[in-house]
């Protein structure tokens, strides 16, 4: 067998025999394999992928997720196990799943509204996934820290200039860095994630190594993301740190420390004129005008509005934006910037006035979470942990008003082990290990 494949391609018997033991490990270790799909999630971009099938690109992430299904589908079925985690998000998620499979009847691009389905199928797999196998603090700890070592990987990646693209776009507006051939923007919030988490856990550790370098990997990213001139990754860590320090004594505390060092190494490469990179950490806090000037933004905004009003709310469905595009703006058509910019902008112009009710659903559940898992934490030094995270997606639902998609970045990942320590939360006082 091996030599038959070997004439077929000479990968394929060493790819076979690394999915037989990854099976196997992840049979007997299941968290190893939600450990590959995260680690997976944060490494894949369009421009490392294996192989695409259509405009759907392959690489670690897909595999591991069809392998951490295969496990859990093992569990349930022969070993009988439950292993199904609560989260109270998830309805509201499947309703909106139905409603895109519903709005394939009048999408003028059905091909990528099916595209859009399975987006939402693969998020509510992978949340299943994390819940499933993610149940205690010391798990939820161990997938945080995978989490900071690949964010910290991929971020000497892009310093060190490692699979990084030069196009011209990326290298606009001085000099950006797209990371793992990435948009710029993309790059920024896929690292910037972890940073108020790996500052948190270091606060918590009580390994004076470990602590220091869970704060010296905090800087990196953060400091990497910001080569990409991204005001996203920047101000989103400003909104979400800004508002839990309001509240939380000890992020605060922490905040001022960790932010006067920042500043201090930011202004240091600044006042150095290091070329491209000081260029770019001066565009990322920039606002006002430039963040709006003609503005592909307002322009992509005015034409969701347009198309919601000329769809009675109902939506254009799921697909078809770009194909609606050339009806209202030919300038943004024929440009780079061909979609809504923003979650809150892309779900109305797609699924109207249903799909922002699903999705006000959605946030109210998740910030009922959030309050209770703060109100069964406090006291702990998991307060500090939990508040960060809620920084982070305070943060990154204020720059999702400008920017993204509802199912790109470690967005569902990442509440996926939110949730998981809130369930630790609720299942008994939590201790940290």
């Amino acid at each position: 067998m091996g030599a038959l494949l070997l004439l077929v391609d000479a990968r394929l018997p060493f790819a076979l025999l690394f999915a037989a033991v990854a099976v196997v490990l992840a049979l007997e270790r299941p968290l190893w394999g939600v450990g590959l799909l995260v680690a997976g999630r944060l490494t894949s971009t369009g421009a490392n992928a294996w192989f695409r099938v259509g405009q759907l690109a392959i690489d670690l992430f897909e595999p591991a997720l069809l392998l951490t299904l295969a496990v859990l589908s093992y569990h349930l079925v022969v070993q009988r196990r439950q292993v199904l985690g609560e989260a109270p998000w998830r309805l509201p998620v499947v309703a909106l799943l139905a409603f895109q499979v519903l709005s394939l009847g009048w999408s003028r691009d059905r091909v990528e509204g099916v595209e859009e389905v399975v987006a939402t199928v693969v998020l509510l797999a992978t949340t299943l996934v994390i819940l499933a196998f993610v149940r205690t603090w010391a798990q939820v700890r161990a997938i945080l820290l995978l989490w900071v070592a690949t964010s910290t990987a991929v971020a000497l990646a892009s310093i060190l200039g490692v699979f990084t693209t030069d196009s011209a776009f990326e290298m606009a507006q001085g000099a950006r860095e797209g990371g793992f051939g990435q948009h710029p923007n993309w790059f920024a919030m896929n690292l910037v994630f972890i940073v108020p988490t790996a500052f948190g856990l270091g606060a918590i550790e009580p390994r004076r190594a470990l602590r220091w370098a869970l704060y010296a990997a905090g800087a990196l990213v953060f400091l990497a993301q910001m080569r990409s001139g991204s005001r996203g990754g920047s101000w989103s860590l400003v909104i979400g740190i800004g508002v839990a320090s309001l509240y939380q004594p000890a992020v605060r505390r922490l905040a001022v420390r960790s932010g006067l060092v920042l500043a201090a190494v930011v202004a240091a490469v600044m006042a150095w004129d290091l070329g491209a990179t000081s260029l770019a950490f001066e565009r990322a806090w920039t606002a006002g005008s430039n963040l709006l000037g003609r503005s592909v933004r307002v322009a992509n905004w005015s034409v969701c509005w347009q198309l919601f009003q000329d769809t009675w709310g109902l939506g254009i469905g799921g697909g078809g934006y770009v194909d609606q595009l050339a009806r209202y703006d030919a300038w943004l058509y024929d440009s780079q910037y061909r979609y809504p910019h923003g979650i809150f902008w892309g779900v109305m112009v797609h699924y109207g006035v249903v799909g922002l009710a699903l999705g006000g659903w959605f946030v109210v559940r998740v910030a009922s979470l959030g309050r209770e898992l703060l109100a069964r934490t406090k006291g702990t030094e998991l307060h500090v942990v939990a508040w960060c995270m809620v920084a982070t997606l305070i943060g990154y639902g204020a720059w999702s008003f400008v920017e993204f998609s509802y199912d790109d970045k470690p967005f569902w990942e990442f509440l996926g082990l939110f949730t998981a320590l809130w369930l630790v939360a609720c299942r008994a006082e939590p201790e940290v290990a």
